[in-house]
């Protein structure tokens, strides 16, 4: 591996980032809720493109 670094080390830090990267993005997901007003979002751009398409005809 590049750096004199073992494959055993490389594995465990590689997971381990991975982990910490799975662990933050589920605590934001958790603390801001991004999804739960999705489908009033999608409700608001279907209405806009219905909309936009009564106006071009």
């Amino acid at each position: 591996m590049s750096g004199n670094i073992s494959i055993a080390a490389y594995v465990k830090f590689s997971l381990m980032a991975m982990a910490s990267m799975m662990l933050g993005s589920q605590l934001v997901h958790n603390r801001y809720k991004p999804l739960d007003d999705l489908e009033d979002y999608v409700e608001k751009e279907i209405e806009k493109l219905k909309a936009a398409k009564e106006l071009k005809e």
